[in-house]
């Protein structure tokens, strides 16, 4: 139910429309996926990564480049690879 479709914002009408169902669930809105440059693995949905640097605040520089370009057993092995947990030659 639409809170606004008493002012008119949306007209909502019931319909069965069997061909369209046989296409299954279809897909409204799709985020994209921000994936591991390293595996190419899934990290997070890219608005997600936005609010997780938002939330750090003034510490977010710190860790943007590991958090958004890693997927977390790839960003062990990054942090390892140059001994500080950061990344390296990037």
């Amino acid at each position: 139910m639409c809170p606004e479709q008493d002012r008119g914002a949306i007209r909502v009408r019931r319909a069965l429309i069997v061909g369209e169902m046989r296409k299954g669930r279809p897909v409204v809105y799709q985020e994209p996926l921000a994936r591991c440059r390293s595996c190419g693995e899934v990290i997070a949905p890219s608005r997600m990564l936005e609010r997780v640097m938002a939330l750090l605040g003034s510490e977010a520089d710190a860790y943007r480049r590991v958090l958004t370009r890693y997927c977390a057993p790839c960003r062990a092995l990054v942090g390892r690879q140059d001994g500080a947990g950061g990344e390296r030659g990037t």
